[in-house]
């Protein structure tokens, strides 16, 4: 289980906050997981960790994660953390 996201780059500061709003921050995620910065079972940061890297509120991230979470792209566990969805195990 990799953790690639335990200090991932500061994304490059954004010209307004809507270039930081809920779905750049989905997109910039599931970006990572496309190319495969981050793989099955990778712990993405905490969510107070993840605020502080795209400079944005928890809910912001909240709603980010919310929106991977509707993709399939990641699953959370309460108390454990949210963790990159293993494909195999979401199809139908």
């Amino acid at each position: 289980m990799a953790d690639d996201m335990a200090h991932p780059e500061r994304p490059a500061r954004a010209r307004s906050p809507r270039r930081r709003g809920v779905r750049y921050i989905a997109d910039d995620i599931a970006e990572q997981i496309r190319r495969g910065r981050l793989t099955a079972g990778a712990k993405l940061p905490t969510y107070f960790a993840l605020a502080e890297i795209y400079d944005v509120s928890l809910s912001t991230v909240q709603r980010a994660i919310g929106l991977l979470n509707a993709r399939g792209l990641v699953r959370g566990t309460r108390g454990d953390g949210v963790y990159v969805a293993d494909p195999d195990r979401t199809r139908s």
